[in-house]
């Protein structure tokens, strides 16, 4: 959910609760162990079953379709986008909120090293964020999905 840098305290607070949502909604749809995390910014991770995941991506995107124009006054929602100003102090007009969210499992391919799950997750974002809309992309290529090896200088076996 990017927000640009008009957000507000409140809008701050909305990110970490997102999370917490994020976390009440895995409980509901699974009775498997979980985990939910912020990341950073505007970044939450979910761990969860395989096998509830496509159910936990629709229906938060569905939930924070539904709730997200409500952070936006009427003229911006008509005109369906904010006028603000970008990291780098330019004025820029910026789409109202939407969520990508991008899926990493071990169903079709063995994660060899922890840190490509993080290389995986980079390479779906930049798909997944480049969609118009709310979406999800989810990580189903096999034993041939081409990843760099991660940078063993991390201190992690492989």
């Amino acid at each position: 959910m990017p927000f640009p840098s008009r957000v507000d305290a409140d809008q701050v607070q909305l990110r970490l609760r997102t999370g917490q949502k994020v976390l009440e909604l895995r409980r509901e749809l699974t009775e498997t162990e979980g985990f939910v995390g912020h990341v950073g910014d505007d970044d939450f991770v979910c761990m969860s079953d395989p096998a509830t995941i496509d159910a936990i991506c629709r229906t938060v995107i569905k939930r924070c379709d539904l709730v997200s124009p409500d952070f936006y006054d009427r003229e911006d929602r008509l005109r369906g986008s904010i006028n603000s100003v970008d990291r780098k102090g330019n004025h820029e007009q910026f789409p109202l909120m939407t969520l990508s969210i991008s899926v990493v499992t071990n169903e079709f391919a063995p994660i060899k090293h922890p840190g490509d799950i993080s290389k995986i997750l980079s390479q779906l974002k930049k798909q997944v964020t480049a969609m118009n809309g709310s979406f999800y992309l989810k990580d189903q290529r096999g034993n041939d999905r081409q990843i760099e090896p991660a940078d063993s200088s991390a201190g992690l076996p492989r």
